[in-house]
C-alpha cells in the first residue's frame, strides 16, 4: 500500500490590474501564496483544485535542516553557547 499523498490546493484567482484599475482573472491556477502577490486577490468560488505533491519534489527544510549562516561558520546561534575560543 502507497502512502498518504499531500496535496496542495489550487484556486482560479480575479484581480486589479495595476495599469488598468480594472478587474482580470488570472491566467493559471494559483496558490494563495502565489496569489498573494497580486493586488486585491479574490478566490473565485468553485474552481478549487487539489493537487497531489510528490515529497521528493522538494528539499527538507524543518528546523532540523536549515543553518544559520553563523552556524555554517562553526558559531552557534543557540542562547548560552560556548564558544570555541
Amino acid at each position: 500500500m502507497s502512502a498518504p499523498k499531500n496535496f496542495l490546493e489550487y484556486w482560479r484567482w480575479r484581480y486589479r490590474d495595476r495599469a488598468t484599475g480594472r478587474m482580470q482573472t488570472a491566467d493559471r491556477w494559483l496558490t494563495s501564496a502565489e496569489a498573494a502577490a497580486l493586488d486585491g486577490a479574490e478566490r473565485i468560488d468553485g474552481t478549487r483544485v487539489l493537487r497531489p505533491v510528490d515529497e521528493t519534489e522538494f528539499d527538507d527544510t524543518g528546523p532540523h535542516v536549515y543553518r544559520s549562516p553563523g552556524e555554517m561558520d562553526g558559531e552557534s546561534s543557540a542562547p548560552g553557547a560556548l564558544s570555541s575560543d
